[in-house]
C-alpha cells in the first residue's frame, strides 16, 4: 500500500490529509462449465484494456490446481463483454482483445467433477478471484 501525503493551509488551520492507494478487488466469481473428458477446453479468460482497445497487462495464477486434470495459462484474444467486472466496455465492445485463457484438460478416461482456482491482477492492482466448478463427462 502507498502512502501519500498533503498538507493544505487554511488561513491559521492546517490539514494533513493522508490518501492510501489501495487495490480494487472484486467480489470472487464462482463458475460451473461441462467439458469432454481427454479435451482442452478454455474454462476462464481474463482481459484488462485501455480506451484504444489496446490490451493491458494482466498476471494470472492458478492458486488451486485441479486434481483429476491439468490446467495452464496461455496468450489468447479475448472477446470484450458489454458489462466488464472493472471500467467500462465504450467502443470495444465485441472486439477481441489479447489477454490470458485458462485451459483445462482432465485425466484420460476421468468422469466427474473437478474444481480449479485462479487469480487476475491487471496492472493497476484490479484483482479477481475466480473458482471454476468442471464436470467431466
Amino acid at each position: 500500500m502507498s502512502h501519500l501525503g498533503k498538507i493544505a493551509v487554511f488561513g491559521t488551520l492546517s490539514l494533513i490529509v493522508s490518501l492510501y492507494a489501495a487495490p480494487v478487488h472484486a467480489e470472487p466469481i464462482m463458475r460451473t462449465l461441462m467439458v469432454d473428458s481427454g479435451t482442452e477446453s478454455v474454462v476462464g479468460r481474463s482481459t484488462f484494456w485501455n480506451g484504444e482497445c489496446q490490451p493491458r497487462s494482466v498476471t494470472v495464477t492458478i492458486t488451486k490446481k485441479p486434481e483429476n486434470g491439468d490446467a495452464s495459462i496461455r496468450d489468447g484474444l479475448n472477446l470484450v463483454v458489454a458489462n466488464p467486472r472493472f471500467g467500462t466496455a465504450a467502443k470495444c465492445v465485441g472486439k477481441e482483445v489479447m489477454g490470458k485463457q485458462i485451459v483445462y484438460r482432465s485425466k484420460a478416461g476421468f468422469r466427474g467433477v473437478d474444481v480449479l482456482n485462479y487469480e487476475s491482477v491487471s496492472d493497476k492492482g484490479e484483482k479477481t478471484a475466480v473458482t471454476v466448478t468442471i464436470t467431466v463427462k
